[in-house]
């Protein structure tokens, strides 16, 4: 099926999902493509972050090394985004007006 969508950047939450329920990652976006559509799928660099911390936090080496192997897989076969400072300021920037509490945050760019 053809998507009407231009392409599909994966959130954190449904490549955990995936992984915990033992997919590999090409099981997992045919998934999304049978969800979505024949359409372009990326993730954010931002998501391979959070992918690794998730990394070093496994519990055990066995699940360490399926994780690694998962994101590994994972930058094989999709393209991987990079975020910008401007990017990145505008997203915080949106969500500080969300959350009125959150402006004693500062945000940090290196």
């Amino acid at each position: 099926m053809e998507s009407s969508l231009l392409g599909l950047i994966l959130d954190t939450s449904v490549l955990v999902a995936g992984e915990r329920r033992g997919l590999t990652v090409d099981q997992l976006l045919e998934e999304v493509e049978g969800a979505a559509g024949k359409v372009e799928i990326a993730v954010s660099v931002i998501t391979i972050a959070e992918l690794v911390h998730g990394y070093y936090r496994a519990q055990t080496p066995e699940t360490r090394q399926r994780r690694r192997e998962f994101i590994d897989e994972l930058k094989r076969s999709v393209p991987v985004h990079p975020i910008t400072e401007r990017q990145a300021k505008s997203s915080a920037g949106s969500e500080l007006s969300k959350r009125p509490e959150a402006s004693r945050y500062r945000l940090t760019i290196c």
